[in-house]
């Protein structure tokens, strides 16, 4: 379980059915459109050659069994919309696109353990989200100035290796946690304000960075870092 200033995105324990792949479903987007609130999803080692799309599945594990690859010549190698509840772990993620990983709309999910490889701009790039950890992940960014980028409000991020970018968080309650930031530019982490009167927008504690530690935009921002 993960808290972070008072939010727990850990999703309850799935009870659907599970669906493997490839011995089930001939593509990982094949299993994900077969699938149900509370499903489980278990891909098999593989480099998988597709773009794949969860959108308003909730309850939703989605699994590498073993390590599994998702390498997109067009478009996120894996986007997630209008989920909630949501748990992705062990997979590693690339793409030609801006980003390898987006998230747009999704409350309480956590992304555990995977590798986001690259992405021209922005590897992982998460909008209009709330309560999603990001633990125990690596990023490697080609060309943006940051390998993260998180909008909404309670996100943590929690034990990861970034390299080539920072972590840019726009939102209240954003919290960065024992990682290890190297090549950042141009600032290890970034903090901003999007709602005025926000108390606290971002804690920063046990990090090995380099470059600038931290910034913050905003008259009305008040970060925290240990």
């Amino acid at each position: 379980m993960f808290v972070a200033n008072g939010f727990d995105p850990t999703p309850p324990l799935p009870a659907g059915k599970t669906l493997r792949v490839p011995s089930q479903f001939a593509s990982i987007q094949a299993a994900v459109d077969a699938a149900d609130h509370g499903d489980t999803i278990i891909v098999s080692k593989k480099k998988w050659k597709e773009s794949v799309l969860i959108q308003s599945l909730d309850d939703l594990t989605i699994r590498a069994k073993t390590k599994a690859t998702i390498d997109s010549a067009a478009g996120p190698a894996l986007k997630i919309k209008d989920c909630i509840g949501l748990r992705l772990q062990g997979f590693t993620l690339a793409s030609a696109d801006d980003h390898a990983l987006a998230l747009e709309g999704v409350n309480r999910a956590v992304i555990e353990k995977c590798k986001v490889e690259e992405g021209p701009k922005v590897p992982v790039d998460a909008i209009d989200t709330s309560g999603v950890a990001f633990v125990d992940c690596s990023v490697r960014s080609l060309e943006g100035d940051f390998a993260m980028h998180v909008e909404g409000a309670s996100a943590l991020v929690l034990g990861c290796k970034l390299t080539g970018g920072g972590i840019q968080m726009q939102g209240p309650r954003m919290v960065v946690d024992g990682c290890r930031i190297t090549n950042s530019k141009p600032f290890a982490i970034e903090f901003e304000s999007l709602m005025p009167g926000t108390t606290r927008v971002g804690l920063a504690r046990g990090n090995v960075l380099d470059g600038l530690h931290f910034y913050g935009l905003g008259a009305d921002l008040k970060t925290e870092v240990i």
